[in-house]
């Protein structure tokens, strides 16, 4: 099906002077903020179960990294003019600007010292740490300690190294589409808004800045993954040295999709458009083509993806074929300039003869 297609079936067009109204969320899967830095929609349960499964793909833990990931891009949205400290009002008034935007993206309500309804542990630090620096303009040390599960306390140290910006990460090769910022007609997004945070349908979900997957693919380059994993569910090619990481992305996305009880059903290849726009378009992951389908025999599909993070995209496409199909999938990969081709069937059958 064309792009044009695709784009027509996303929904409405929104008119709503809500929270978000700031905000823009494109048909073709790129969401902005209302300082126009790229970001995705996700639900806290699933991407807590997303971390946890690419925890798992590692050797060592991976808590730190996911911290100081959200903490250097955070520091990228900081530099931009509307967050640098007021002319009048002083201090308080900066505090009340970067709490403003935490409670507008749904990562918790931030207070002096304190996270309140934090949308992920790490994370929720990770853009406190990047606030109280920015505040400090120093480089800080940060220790934090949750007593119960809705409420994190932390305090900040002054370090002894300079405060050296921040550079944007170098990342392989993986056919990354770069956010369409042209502008556009927006689609109306339903969040339903509570007094910390917004949920989307029946779960708790916030808005995730694109560049913190950046930082932690690069914080992830060269890690040994773990001795049980693997890395021959998926074949990716061209092959590379990054093609592991690749897989681990892609392996967390499909967990966490399994994790999920969001149905799957598909009887004609239109059906598919509508479960990559309500899965992939409608949470700011990308757009996804539908370039072929076969419903009987080895029920093949080929989906294009044009994203941000492919391996992500990938993963969630995995495990809705394979809830689709009620079957494994052989998955493969081709990655191409700004785009990535998923190539699902069912596994061919080895008959060995009994002797």
């Amino acid at each position: 099906m064309s792009e044009q297609a695709i784009l027509c079936e996303v929904g409405r067009l929104s008119n709503s002077p809500r929270k978000h109204a700031s905000f823009s969320f494109r048909p073709n899967g790129c969401f902005f903020d209302d300082h126009g830095f790229p970001i995705g929609l996700w639900g806290v349960v699933e991407l807590e179960s997303f971390f946890r499964h690419l925890d798992a793909q590692f050797e060592t833990p991976i808590g730190r990294k996911i911290l100081y990931a959200a903490t250097d891009a955070e520091e990228l949205v900081l530099r931009h003019p509307s967050f640098a400290k007021p002319r009048f009002g002083g201090r308080k008034k900066w505090h009340r600007l970067l709490a403003s935007r935490s409670s507008l993206m749904g990562w918790g309500q931030y207070e002096a010292g304190t996270i309140q309804s934090p949308c992920h542990d790490a994370l929720s630090v990770g853009f406190a740490l990047a606030h109280e620096e920015h505040l400090a303009r120093t480089r800080l040390d940060i220790n934090w300690r949750q007593s119960q599960a809705e409420v994190i306390r932390f305090e900040v140290a002054q370090k002894s190294t300079p405060m050296q910006p921040v550079q944007v990460p170098m990342l392989p090769d993986w056919g990354q589409s770069t956010p369409d910022s042209l502008p556009a007609e927006d689609f109306e997004l339903e969040l339903e808004e509570r007094e910390h945070g917004f949920f989307l349908g029946e779960q708790r979900s916030f808005f995730l800045p694109l560049p913190v997957l950046d930082f932690l693919v690069h914080a992830l380059q060269g890690r040994p993954c773990a001795p049980s994993v693997d890395t021959s569910w998926l074949r990716v090619s061209p092959q590379g040295t990054d093609t592991f990481l690749f897989s681990a992305f892609a392996s967390a996305a499909k967990s966490m999709f399994e994790a999920s009880s969001l149905p799957v059903y598909v009887l004609e290849e239109n059906d598919w458009t509508s479960q990559v726009v309500k899965r992939i378009q409608h949470r700011g992951m990308g757009l996804v083509m539908v370039l072929e389908t076969r419903l009987e025999g080895d029920f093949e599909t080929v989906f294009r993806i044009r994203s941000f993070h492919p391996p992500v995209v990938c993963g969630i496409l995995i495990g809705m074929w394979e809830r689709c199909n009620g079957r494994r999938s052989e998955a493969r990969v081709e990655i191409g300039s700004g785009f990535v081709d998923l190539h699902l069937r069912s596994p061919s059958v080895e008959y060995n003869e009994i002797i």
